[in-house]
């Protein structure tokens, strides 16, 4: 246990590959009455052709046309353009004016962008950026060069975020571009309690905010997010409360808020009591939960709309992130690499990478994003603070408010919006320490400390705790459990599990919480155990298929995946996952791309693939 990051590497080899470049080549071939023949086809004719056709339009040379923008004018050549835009190839093809008099007029276009997009024709090279991507698109759909277009488009959807993805969306719209305005539509579903916050939001119509407020595929905590949405909409502007505030409140589903919220929170907002319909939808709500409680059964509740709760939808993927690597990457072990497995098409796919490559992190995953947390990236092993965030939506890291404490080998877990740093070490300094982190102010801070010291240990959240199971204190193996209540800020001691466990993983599935794999002082386990926290019991259940320590373990479409790790001293970059409805083990056909252990898995749900 001294190192608990044991380098448990095996050779790493395979077939060379070999790479053949084939140049252009010239080819003799006997015809038909015996004669050779020569076939000559470089493959540099077009790019040259279209070359010389840029350096005669530059010069002015042999143009036969003139498309007059604003207060521009550009000189070109009609087979140029035609053969690059359909909407020019049918203005020259044709009997129209142009045609005749050789000169072409644009209006209600941006000169700029519409040189932007003729040099286009000649070079096809076009820098787009947020400065242009607005004025080009609009050429690039009147111009009908498809191609450019959808650049366009690829470049907008590379750049979603809470706070654009509205005006994104709306340009999409309008310009007919079904591709990036779904992709922004699953953004805005995806990410919607931050887009409420940012003004696009606040200054739309009411149309568009009643469809928003009405989507049944919000990515949302609980309904109060909407309502909270709702009604800071509705006080942005004093006239909204006169003329759409009964309107927009239908469409928040209020039997769905909790009945603590509705008597707090709802109860005492001003416009809800001011308004007929308002204490309508209220006394509609509270009566719902009533139902509830006197017929003990939601079942035989009357279902309707308001209280189908909304379901964001979303591809959900397995990442796998970090880690150390197999003997090639001996002198820079520590990985930066992410990948990503497709559970449709069965396949891992790279994505983009972190900016610290690093080593026995724990990752969290929190309101659709990933974030990486801790380890360490050096051979000295002092551990980290960093932390960075990962958006599944545009394939793009940030990194975010350091932690308080560096720390490697802990413990994270998420509870009500948060997430928990626990234990793990730093150097020879071995914590208690607990830190939570608030992604609305992106900041940390410290609560209740655990019991013991601990490192090499693991952390999940279930029915409002945070779990910590085993570990080690600095004098030995832990075999004992403790959960945090954070309404009261304390520490409650559970039933052990038995025996000690290290380096393993903890998750929740469904009610009940699994301890898998890892280290007991003598070898490396196999064992899965299953704690129920009605009865506060610890049971056996199936066994891995190997023996793990340091994999990455996530719960995905409520199976857990069991990642990379070291198995017989050797590390492996096979997955296996557990159901445990049939309480059985399999593996996965498809393996990471790389061997490593003490890599960290999270779950997100992304629009990648």
């Amino acid at each position: 246990m001294e190192n608990e990051e044991e380098n448990y590497y095996d050779d790493l080899e395979g077939p060379e590959e070999e790479f053949h470049r084939r140049r252009p080549q010239q080819h003799l071939s006997p015809s038909k009455d015996k004669h050779p023949e020569l076939v000559y086809r470089p493959d540099t004719h077009t790019s040259e052709a279209f070359s010389r056709f840029q350096e005669m339009k530059t010069a002015g040379r042999l143009c036969d046309v003139v498309v007059k923008v604003g207060h521009i004018s550009i000189e070109a050549h009609r087979v140029v353009l035609a053969a690059c835009s359909p909407y020019f190839r049918a203005m020259f093809s044709g009997n129209m004016r142009e045609s005749r008099e050789g000169v072409v007029t644009i209006k209600e276009f941006d000169p700029e962008a519409v040189r932007r997009v003729v040099e286009f024709c000649y070079c096809a090279v076009i820098s787009i950026d947020m400065a242009n991507v607005f004025s080009v698109l609009p050429v690039a759909n009147l111009l009908q060069m498809s191609g450019v277009q959808e650049a366009c488009c690829q470049f907008l959807g590379s750049q979603l975020h809470p706070s654009n993805c509205l005006g994104i969306r709306s340009f999409a719209d309008l310009h007919n571009c079904q591709g990036l305005w779904k992709k922004c539509t699953l953004f805005m579903q995806q990410r919607f309690p931050e887009i409420a916050l940012h003004e696009e939001f606040l200054e739309l119509g009411f149309e568009e905010v009643k469809q928003i407020i009405s989507d049944g595929n919000l990515n949302v905590r609980g309904e109060e997010q909407v309502y909270e949405a709702a009604m800071a909409w509705l006080k942005h502007d004093e006239t909204r409360q006169t003329h759409h505030f009964a309107e927009l409140l239908e469409c928040v589903r209020m039997p769905l808020m909790s009945a603590t919220y509705l008597s707090r929170e709802v109860k005492n907002e001003r416009l809800v009591m001011d308004s007929y319909d308002g204490r309508g939808l209220l006394i509609s709500a509270m009566d719902h939960h009533l139902q509830k409680h006197y017929l003990r059964n939601s079942r035989t509740a009357v279902k309707s709309i308001n209280t189908t709760p909304r379901r964001c939808p979303g591809l959900e993927c397995l990442f796998a992130i970090g880690g150390s690597g197999p003997p090639v990457f001996e002198d820079d072990p520590y990985l930066d690499l992410c990948e990503c497995y497709d559970p449709e098409k069965d396949e891992w796919r790279v994505v983009a990478s972190m900016s610290i490559r690093r080593s026995g992190m724990r990752v969290a995953s929190l309101g659709g994003y990933l974030y990486s947390i801790g380890g360490f990236s050096a051979s000295d092993t002092k551990a980290l603070s960093a932390v960075e965030r990962y958006d599944p939506m545009t394939d793009s890291w940030r990194l975010m408010s350091s932690m308080l404490t560096p720390r490697r080998s802990f413990g994270v877990a998420v509870l009500n919006g948060y997430i928990y740093s626990m234990g793990g070490i730093n150097g020879g300094t071995y914590y208690d320490s607990v830190e939570r982190y608030c992604p609305h102010t992106n900041k940390w801070s410290f609560v209740q400390p655990m019991s013991v010291e601990r490192r090499a240990v693991t952390a999940a959240s279930l029915d409002g705790f945070v779990y910590v199971a085993g570990g080690h204190d600095g004098e030995g193996l832990l075999d004992t459990v403790e959960r945090f209540n954070p309404e009261q800020d304390t520490w409650t001691i559970v039933t052990n599990l038995g025996s000690p466990r290290c380096l393993g993983g903890l998750v929740s599935i469904k009610g009940f919480l699994y301890a898998v794999g890892g280290y007991d002082g003598a070898s490396v386990l196999r064992s899965l155990q299953r704690y129920n926290p009605h009865t506060d019991e610890w049971a056996m259940v199936a066994s891995l298929p190997i023996a793990r320590i340091g994999f990455g373990s996530g719960v995905m479409d409520n199976a857990l995946y069991l990642c990379g790790g070291c198995s017989n001293l050797s590390k492996v970059n096979t997955v296996d996952y557990y159901d445990p409805e049939k309480d059985e083990w399999n593996i996965l056909s498809t393996p990471m791309s790389t061997r490593r252990s003490s890599l960290a898995v999270g779950v997100a749900s992304t629009f990648l693939f």
